[in-house]
């Protein structure tokens, strides 16, 4: 098992409570902790690196702005109409293999669709800011133009040395 393979199960584990492991020997300033753009930094932000790493990533979410559920280029009104009328017919529900073109419903990157994905729709239609998101690449979390493993163990590491929490203020 690769240790990127190996690192996304870690980060699993600690999804369900389980002890996460990290390189705290590393001595970078993270700046973009909120991968998926909860506007908190937990286990789902690091699995959604290691994701990306394993070459997983998440079809069910804008690569380029995840707020942007028809893929038009544009967060408007008719992307949080989109992510509403699907819960009000299908409910609550994790999503699974390949999107129909286009419609990434999951805004929050956790693999499912639920009322969270449209409050970040709404959230980011009402100018709420997310300082703590790389706005050109989400899983750049240092910043550097790249998705390494660097980027994982920022996230790791901070977990174990803060805990998950919400992120409030600036980088």
């Amino acid at each position: 098992m690769t240790r990127w393979m190996n690192n996304c199960l870690l980060a699993t584990c600690t999804i369900l409570g389980m002890a996460l492991e990290g390189n705290s020997a590393r001595a970078q300033s993270p700046t973009f902790f909120d991968v998926n753009g909860d506007g908190w930094i937990t286990a789902v932000d690091a699995l959604a690196v290691a994701n990306q790493l394993n070459g997983m990533g998440f079809p069910w979410q804008n690569p380029v702005l995840a707020a942007d559920v028809n893929g038009d280029g544009f967060v408007t009104s008719a992307d949080y109409d989109m992510i509403a009328d699907d819960i009000n017919a299908n409910g609550t529900r994790e999503l699974t293999g390949v999107p129909d073109f286009p419609t990434f419903f999951d805004v929050n990157g956790d693999g499912w669709i639920t009322a969270a994905d449209a409050l970040a729709a709404a959230n980011y239609l009402n100018g709420m800011d997310f300082p703590w998101q790389n706005p050109v690449l989400a899983s750049d979390v240092n910043g550097d133009g790249f998705v390494t493993g660097a980027d994982y163990d920022i996230i790791v590491d901070d977990i174990n040395a803060n805990g998950a929490r919400q992120l409030t203020g600036v980088p």
